[in-house]
């Protein structure tokens, strides 16, 4: 139970991980396409 436990929150850390990268991408790539219209 335990092991299934440990797997749940590091899944949902991974996740978290992943939309703050696609995120900071988002924001990167707007400052391009706002820099260089």
């Amino acid at each position: 139970m335990e092991h299934v436990n440990y797997s749940v929150v590091n899944f949902v850390f991974y996740e978290e991980e992943r939309n703050n990268v696609l995120h900071a991408g988002s924001i990167f790539i707007y400052e391009r396409i706002r820099a260089h219209p």
